[in-house]
């Protein structure tokens, strides 16, 4: 064995050792800090299957990482399943991945480079330029050395009819062309790429908002949120810079083996024997790391929908104590971005490493044929000099090609989720349909049956019957989770029925454009969203672009909805509001929700439980505010409501049923009037239910109170040795109480249970 190949398989040796001992390091490095963090929260208690750890065990040094590990962090994700063929052996995934899409995503990434083609033109032109004045300096240094043994002295020496320092002078400034071409490529790539960026999210998030409910509900805004920000850099990265670089490395490569095959095309038959298992190894990798991209892609915004949701339900964590909770599931999200990333840098070490490898073996074996062809007189100094330095080119230009051939697939893994969004087609189109002429606000469902996309076997509405008059205020009740707030989304299009119709005006609403119909309706949610900005921008959200805002239509507004707290601030109406309207109260967020609606003067207004976190005396004035603009502009109102004081001052209330249809409609005095309506029930059995618990209590406590002064009257009469029947009984019914009282502990604690 030769010393050459001892030291290939010492060096492969050395690679094993040293991946094995990266590997053990990382996972060494990840449990040491895991025990740190979990150790210092010294107030956890974690139950979780049958082991407790407690918060003594905590605050000791007596846990072990076995015990942490078993009770605390998240379980390691099952092994994945052996690839069954020697396409997934090789490629690392299945073959029906591969053939899914193919180099599709790698063709309309191209097409995105295509509305800047002269930009993109510009500096492939300065690409060229670069390659040829790179490309002509080996030569150059070959003529150099061979004029040494060519002339006596260095003043006779001639290189292309020039001087030594003539030469120099003019590859310097060449060199200075080349540095100034490299600058200017750099700089339009780099705008380019911004631009592209740029391009994307923009129509991603034209074509995200265009989409209906039902995209929402499937779609978590985490996961939305890292195809805009990581998915759309990586697939900029891969069509600008990465692009140019392989065009770069094709100019150098493909001129290298050229000038190799001029100056000796026997070494360099010799050398093209490398090419076929190096493309095959490159095309395998290539697949390889396509997989793997579009897997760490996916991680990656899973646990950026993971963080957007801890850090939007902080409040919630914290009053719940759920710090730890939310921590390890966070960890857990993070263990699975690792585990891909490892995966990741360990298929691009081997690939390079291979690479790396194959080029040394190349030069190595360059060097000795070319100094054996030297000696023979087949080759002069300068043309090996000149040889090896192509080869290193070659070398150079091969392994970057490899390079953008994996950069291209990792962008094509990440356009591939971002055309999933952009090819997404909404099932309720926003601008489809002519606008409505004229609403006068009569509305009707006819025979709808509903069911949520994400739970279709379980209806909402079942042939829902019921009709609004234009101009009148209409409550609807109803028990929890009953459709009151679906009558909403389905006005507003935000989904649509499964059946029957919806009508305004005696027209379906299907027929309009859904940005003419939203114009028409005003809006008010129960815990409403106010967006970042001022008082004044949040009342004004939803007026048209083209519409010239006045501080009169603002402070009109603001009048209506009793937005008198306005006016304690210094700002007034400039007040910023902070993130989602952090700085304002409940009721002044609801009050500033319906002012926003109030200033589109819509004829249909929908309060869904708008006036919940109001004081009686706010709600009365907004209703008084509300029953004018049905006055004087005949404006219908639909109230989903459950406070009493808002039910009564309606003309009509429609009561909904258990079975997803209307149990009955009237005016709010007969069916209050009648003991048997639906509407009764549900404003009294809360109350009902509530007195019987005081009137509970209320006769334990006389109760309590009775057996204590009998049992002081009865003791002066009694000797101590003596149990008179009345003592008996007494003694029995206290006992009887204590059962009855443990019960209704039990009772109750099961209840919380």
């Amino acid at each position: 064995m030769s010393s050459w190949q001892k030291a290939g398989i010492s060096f492969n040796k050395y690679l094993a050792i040293a991946a094995r001992t990266v590997q053990r390091s990382l996972k060494n490095d990840l449990k040491v800090a895991a025990e740190k963090r979990y150790t210092s929260d010294a107030k956890v208690q974690k139950l979780e299957k049958g082991n407790v750890v407690s918060t003594t065990e905590l605050g000791s040094n007596n846990v072990s990482p076995a015990q942490f590990q078993k009770t605390d962090l998240p379980q390691e994700t099952p092994k994945e399943k052996e690839p069954r063929t020697l396409r997934e052996r090789i490629f690392g995934v299945a073959e029906e991945e591969q053939t899914e899409a193919g180099f599709s995503e790698v063709r309309r990434l191209l097409k995105l480079a295509r509305r800047d083609f002269k930009l993109f033109s510009l500096a492939i032109a300065l690409l060229f330029i670069s390659a040829f004045i790179v490309m002509s300096l080996p030569k150059v240094t070959g003529e150099i050395l061979d004029s040494t043994r060519r002339y006596s002295n260095l003043e006779e020496a001639r290189f292309y009819g020039l001087t030594l320092y003539q030469l120099l002078a003019v590859v310097g400034g060449m060199l200075c062309v080349y540095t100034a071409a490299t600058f200017g490529r750099i700089i339009i790539l780099r705008v380019l790429g911004e631009k592209l960026v740029a391009r994307l999210r923009s129509n991603i998030m034209k074509n995200v908002l265009r989409q209906d409910m039902e995209f929402y509900d499937k779609n978590k805004v985490g996961d939305l949120i890292s195809r805009l920000s990581s998915d759309a850099y990586v697939v900029s990265r891969s069509v600008t810079q990465n692009m140019s670089d392989g065009i770069k490395h094709s100019i150098v490569g493909g001129t290298s083996i050229g000038m190799m095959f001029h100056i000796s095309p026997t070494l360099s038959m010799v050398l093209l024997a490398f090419g076929p298992p190096l493309l095959f190894a490159s095309y395998a990798y290539g697949m390889k790391i396509k997989a793997i991209s579009r897997m760490l892609q996916k991680a990656t915004g899973g646990l950026t929908k993971v963080a957007e949701e801890q850090l939007n339900n902080i409040k919630t964590i914290q009053s719940f104590t759920a710090e730890t909770k939310e921590l390890h599931r966070y960890d857990n999200q993070i263990r699975n971005v690792f585990k891909i990333s490892y995966k990741d840098a360990m298929t691009n070490a081997s690939f390079f490493v291979s690479t790396g490898i194959l080029g040394h073996a190349t030069f190595l074996l360059t060097l000795g044929l070319g100094t054996n062809l030297v000696f023979n007189g087949s080759m002069t100094v300068g043309d090996l000099a000149a040889y090896m330095m192509y080869t290193e080119y070659c070398g150079n230009a091969t392994f970057g090609v490899a390079t953008f051939y994996t950069e291209l697939f990792k962008g094509a893994g990440a356009a591939s989720r971002l055309f999933e969004v952009q090819d997404q087609v909404p099932k309720i189109d926003q601008v489809v349909g002519p606008k409505i002429p004229g609403c006068k606000g009569h509305i009707e469902f006819r025979n709808v049956t509903f069911a949520y996309p994400t739970r279709p076997d379980n209806k909402v509405f079942d042939n829902l019957c019921f009709e609004i008059k234009a101009g009148s205020n209409v409550c609807i009740v109803g028990p929890s989770g009953k459709g009151k707030s679906t009558i909403a989304l389905l006005l507003l299009r935000f989904y649509t029925p499964n059946s029957g119709q919806i009508l305004i005006d005696g027209v379906d609403i299907t027929k309009y454009s859904v940005h003419s119909l939203r114009q028409l309706l005003g809006y008010v949610q129960q815990e409403p969203v106010l967006i970042p900005g001022t008082l004044s921008d949040n009342i004004t959200y939803g007026l048209p672009r083209n519409v010239k805002i006045t501080a009169d239509m603002v402070e009109w507004a603001a009048a209506k909805a009793n937005c008198d707290f306005v006016y304690h601030f210094p700002d007034k109406f400039n007040t910023d509001i902070g993130p989602k309207g952090s700085q304002l109260s409940g009721g002044q967020k609801q009050k500033i929700a319906i002012a926003r609606s109030l200033i589109k003067n819509p004829p249909i207004l929908i309060l869904d439980e708008a006036t919940s976190a109001l004081d009686s005396k706010s709600e009365n004035a907004i209703n008084l505010t509300i029953t004018n603009l049905m006055r004087d502009r005949s404006l219908t109102t639909i109230s989903i409501a459950h406070r009493l004081s808002t039910i009564e001052k309606c003309d009509e209330v429609l009561v909904l049923g258990h079975d997803g249809r209307l149990a009955e409609e009237g005016k709010f005095k007969d069916l209050y009037a009648d003991r048997n309506s639906m509407l009764y029930k549900l404003l009294n059995e809360p109350q009902k239910k509530k007195k019987k618990e005081e009137e509970h209590e209320d006769r334990e406590e006389a109760d309590d109170h009775e057996a204590k002064e009998d049992g002081e009257e009865m003791e002066p009469e009694t000797d101590d040795n003596e149990v008179t029947g009345d003592e008996v009984t007494r003694g029995a019914f206290m006992k009887r109480r204590a059962v009855l009282n443990e019960e209704h502990e039990r009772s109750e604690h099961k209840t919380l249970t």
